[in-house]
């Protein structure tokens, strides 16, 4: 089902005839998957010319998964975990950004395979990510290097088109609770929807400002200027592209378990493309990386729009103390409050609404 080729002479030392995926053939197997059959792949593939190599089982898996434009890859350790070494809890997502530094803490470039490089004898050094592999009590080196090989393979994979990754560990019931449960079993691995997404500077106001004010003329959003805008610079953030401003939002914290949404909005020549789900969804990853519980937005126009994104209508008394005393009463905004429960239910979110870029 794959042809391979060598890996050839990296740094000096001749792999022989270990091998990398060439060419996957998508029609065979999804032929065989309509049939109802189950295709099992080997690490052995052939060459064109009918030479044997030995293939990396984790980069097939990410080369197929990616040909066949699968949203999901699942790989099951032999029980190592990844752990982040502030709780010394198990890491339950990571972005594929997060996942690359860690790699390279490492040691290990993510733009290349595994084959021949060296694992470091102490990945903790300083200033590198609040992570580390957990194995179980065999050998710890070999745990470690395959569970970065996993990593690097799902890297992969998602680079090329994968919507998840998932890490479990080889328990009964381990993938059932890693897909239907809410926190899951394992760590999940997604793209990085927000590359694009910073905080403001100050050179970013004439871009927020051309985003803004048509829709302030409009009466969708509370008249703001150049002044307040910088005044306030620490509660937005932008998308950009190529140095230019193409959506904005400000959170603001309230106490500590509220967040207000706001000013949210995205330039007219590149709406329909998902950048406002964007914008919200990275909001609401910053309020509850923060701890918030709740977000809240205030709407006169676009109460459906929130509404089809998980929230629900709420009264003037149920904002925070602080923010009902500033309720522009005159504009008779509507309210509207989401609960946030953890980041593994953002990543559900974002696949069901097949946010992208």
């Amino acid at each position: 089902f794959f042809t391979a080729r060598p890996v050839g002479v990296r740094g000096g030392i001749d792999f022989g005839f270990t091998g990398l995926v060439r060419k996957v053939d998508v029609t065979a197997i999804r032929s065989r998957l309509a049939d109802n059959d189950v295709v099992v792949l080997t690490s052995v593939g052939f060459s064109g010319s009918g030479d044997m190599f030995n293939v990396n089982s984790e980069h097939l898996a990410a080369e197929c998964a990616a040909q066949l434009g699968a949203t999901k890859i699942i790989y099951v350790t032999e029980g190592q975990q990844l752990m982040d070494i502030r709780t010394n809890k198990q890491i339950q997502s990571l972005r594929i950004r997060d996942a690359k530094s860690f790699l390279l803490h490492n040691g290990i470039d993510p733009k290349y395979g595994l084959e021949g490089a060296p694992l470091p004898e102490n990945g903790d050094s300083p200033g590198g990510p609040r992570a580390k592999v957990t194995p179980t009590p065999e050998s710890a080196q070999d745990y470690r290097f395959a569970t970065l090989n996993i990593m690097h393979a799902a890297i992969q994979a998602l680079s090329k088109g994968v919507t998840r990754a998932h890490i479990i560990g080889p328990y009964s019931g381990a993938m059932i609770q890693e897909l239907y449960t809410r926190d899951g079993s394992g760590t999940l691995l997604a793209r990085d929807l927000y590359e694009d997404i910073r905080r403001a500077e100050v050179g970013d106001v004439p871009g927020i400002l051309e985003i803004i004010e048509p829709l302030q003329e409009a009466g969708l959003l509370v008249p703001k200027n150049r002044e307040y805008i910088e005044q306030e610079m620490k509660h937005y953030h932008v998308y950009t592209r190529d140095g230019m401003v193409l959506a904005v939002a400000f959170l603001r914290r309230f106490g500590p378990h509220h967040a207000e949404i706001g000013s949210l909005g995205v330039h007219p020549r590149y709406r329909k493309a998902g950048r406002g789900d964007t914008m919200l969804g990275y909001m609401e990853r910053v309020a509850a990386a923060a701890g918030v519980h709740t977000t809240f937005a205030l709407s006169t126009q676009t109460m459906q729009w929130f509404v089809e994104r998980g929230y629900s209508e709420g009264k003037v008394s149920d904002l925070p103390e602080a923010r009902r005393e500033t309720y522009p009463h005159h504009r008779g905004s509507k309210i509207y409050m989401k609960k946030l429960v953890n980041i593994r239910d953002l990543d559900a979110e974002e696949l069901f609404r097949c946010i992208d870029l």
